[in-house]
């Protein structure tokens, strides 16, 4: 493959989805890049990736959010920019029935990241959670949900001094308001708050999955055998009332913290009744501006 008039050898494979393979093409010298064909011919992946396309191209092409409405770059005058959020194509092409994406690599996933990283500090995962509702919050203010928002569709890489960056790298989930069917994954989800769902309390499913990042952030991975606590959790809300699943997942945030975070630590105690407000303990859930209002103690 050649890319701005270099050579850029396969190295290997990284995926296959619904819509496309993924491949990783480069070496060191030059550096690597990520290359995503559609399923050629196949209708619907090309509709999937030519949406991809489509919305990453126009918000990349939307002024910054302004830098006041971005929580972990409050004091910054520096405008927050499409390529802070997501990761949008180098370039795209369609071809004889084909869809082609180039994209930056970016070395990681938040879920791998956190089972490398059983250890955390509070500093990480508060500036990981703060990151994402800055994406969130910029997102809706330029009228676009984020509604597949789970630990593997979020990139990683590390700054100098260890601090994790994120950005969304599967705009598949991108709706604009309005326009179209929403995305979803129901498995994920409360049946009676899928039941009415609408462009009009989307907000309160942004708030779910928000609640359910800042769980994967606080617990450890699990052992071998061992059930991931929110796999329990989403299942236990298909079935049984939802103060039983939240003393459940209270119970695992106690036995089951990651090591290098304590609930002596007032920040991580913040995290914790953020991901049970956020996620219906009290038996009815908030939307985005509560959200929002209940994350700022955070900031300070």
């Amino acid at each position: 493959m050649t890319y701005k008039g270099k050579p850029y050898p396969f190295k290997k494979a990284l995926g296959q989805g619904g819509s496309g393979s993924v491949g990783l093409y480069g070496d060191e010298k030059i550096g690597y890049v990520v290359l995503k064909i559609s399923y050629c011919n196949d209708p619907n992946g090309l509709e999937k990736s030519q949406k991809e396309t489509d919305t990453a191209l126009k918000i990349a092409s939307l002024p910054p959010c302004d830098s006041s409405d971005v929580f972990w770059r409050r004091n910054s005058s520096d405008p927050f920019k499409s390529q802070d959020m997501l990761r949008a194509p180098l370039s795209s092409v369609f071809h004889e029935g084909c869809s082609f994406s180039l994209y930056e690599y970016l070395p990681e996933n938040l879920a791998e990241w956190l089972q490398h990283n059983p250890r955390r500090t509070p500093e990480q995962v508060v500036g990981i959670f703060l990151q994402l509702v800055s994406i969130i919050k910029c997102l809706r203010r330029r009228g676009y949900y984020y509604n597949d928002l789970k630990p593997s569709n979020i990139l990683l890489w590390l700054e100098p001094g260890g601090l994790p960056r994120v950005k969304i790298g599967d705009l598949g989930g991108l709706d604009k308001e309005g326009e179209g069917r929403i995305t979803i994954t129901p498995s994920r989800f409360p049946p009676k708050m899928l039941k009415n769902m609408s462009w009009k309390n989307l907000d309160v499913l942004t708030s779910f999955l928000l609640g359910e990042l800042i769980l994967q952030l606080l617990l450890r991975p699990p052992n071998v055998g061992e059930t991931h606590p929110m796999n329990d959790f989403l299942k236990c809300l298909h079935g049984d009332a939802v103060d039983g699943c939240v003393r459940a997942v209270v119970s695992a945030l106690h036995d089951r913290l990651a090591p290098g975070l304590s609930f002596h630590d007032p920040q991580i105690r913040d995290l914790a009744a953020l991901a049970l407000n956020f996620m219906g303990y009290k038996g009815w859930y908030i939307g985005l501006d509560q959200a929002l209002a209940l994350t700022t103690p955070l900031t300070t």
